[in-house]
């Protein structure tokens, strides 16, 4: 009987945990199920493990004992990671507390990593690790990055990028078509102004401050979609700024979908490379809704470049904000333009199959696999002629 090899992805958490890295590995795996027996290795929400089955494909939690800088200490993870046995390890980065725990378990067998964003936020932690993170990378078969821009902006991955395969992030674009006009219609009825949506983790590189600040010369409503370590200090900003009526923190909701499809811009408002990607930018252009985000040396304005797809402002910049919001306001023939093209953009560029195809291809290098099924994309290199330009 035929050896089927076992890919193992490591992620810091994994659906239903919410996150742009989660959302992203659980599409890898659900994508890949097909060529290897992929399981996934993550960190739970409590002291527990817990074994899951999520599409067919088994997910292990280790318990979290406690959390360092906001890292979960997963004590029983390398035992686990020699327990299940891996053919292949696909790491999702940043995750130093998983690699840490790779590295204590001794795995010596092939590995790739999908590269989310640089590790910024623990200094000087960071400073420290840093020596490691660059062997594991040297090492390390693949380093699948979102965009040329992450790339050479990064202070870590111009070291390797003989190394680096672009594999820009895609989503399911078909739940965002599916028209919910009586959902759409009370969420417009309950706000008799345009409506603006963010949908983020409310922590401090989101830039939400500066919006708020923004929303005082706009006659418009914000929406915010989405939880986090900063929200008290938002609802102090909205007192602050009397903008009570013009400001809702949602939090978390159902589905997601009708808001997107209620709003008339979308705002991200990002403050620095903390924000790599942006995958909620494809959600709001999948419905075509124009984008509104900031010039951060990353990857966001990489998928809504300005006056393509939306309108790209410096960072930290409430008044540019407000001139922007205002702008496609009150010139709807160009925020029409601007969502037609962004959707236009995603089924030329942002596909599961772009993301998927070079992924698929160093799987079949390091592993030997082979398929019958064909993935028609062809951007495994950095600087394929299949990606979008840097905008």
């Amino acid at each position: 009987m035929t050896h089927v090899p076992k890919v193992l992805h490591i992620s810091k958490f994994y659906p239903p945990v919410k996150g742009g890295i989660e959302t992203v590995a659980q599409i890898l795996c659900k994508e890949l199920q097909p060529y290897a027996d992929i399981e996934v290795l993550a960190a739970n929400t409590t002291n527990f493990r817990q074994d899951d089955i999520i599409d067919s494909i088994p997910v292990h939690r280790a318990g979290t004992l406690f959390r360092f800088l906001n890292m979960p200490i997963c004590p029983a993870m390398p035992a686990m990671i020699r327990e299940l046995k891996p053919d292949l390890v696909h790491l999702h980065w940043p995750n130093p507390a998983a690699l840490l725990a790779l590295l204590q378990s001794k795995y010596d067998g092939p590995s790739v990593v999908t590269y989310h964003a640089d590790l910024l936020r623990l200094y000087p932690f960071s400073l420290v690790l840093a020596p490691v993170v660059h062997r594991f990378l040297e090492r390390s078969a693949a380093i699948f990055v979102s965009s040329e821009n992450y790339v050479r902006s990064s202070p870590f991955l111009p070291r390797h990028e003989h190394k680096c395969r672009i594999a820009p992030f895609g989503i399911y674009t078909e739940r965002f078509h599916a028209v919910r006009a009586e959902e759409i219609a009370a969420i417009r009825a309950q706000h008799k102004t345009p409506i603006l949506l963010a949908v983020c983790r409310l922590s401090h590189y989101k830039g939400l401050t500066h919006l708020f600040r923004a929303m005082r010369g706009v006659d418009a409503t914000l929406l915010v979609i989405g939880n986090g370590p900063q929200r008290k200090r938002l609802e102090g900003e909205i007192r602050r700024h009397k903008l009570e009526n013009k400001i809702r923190l949602l939090g978390e909701v159902g589905d997601i979908v009708p808001y997107y499809q209620a709003c008339d811009i979308f705002v991200l408002p990002s403050v620095n490379r903390g924000e790599a990607f942006g995958v909620v930018q494809l959600e709001a252009m999948a419905c075509a809704k124009p984008v509104i985000n900031t010039s951060i040396p990353s990857g966001v304005p990489f998928v809504s470049p300005h006056m393509v797809t939306g309108l790209t402002v410096p960072p930290e910049d409430s008044s540019a904000l407000c001139r922007a919001i205002n702008t496609l306001l009150t010139d709807t023939e160009l925020s029409s333009r601007l969502g037609q093209a962004g959707l236009e953009r995603i089924n030329n560029f942002f596909t599961i199959e772009n993301m998927i195809a070079p992924v698929l291809r160093s799987y079949r290098e390091v592993l030997g696999l082979s398929s019958n099924k064909t993935v028609t994309a062809d951007s495994a290199s950095l600087g394929s002629s299949a990606l979008p330009p840097i905008c």
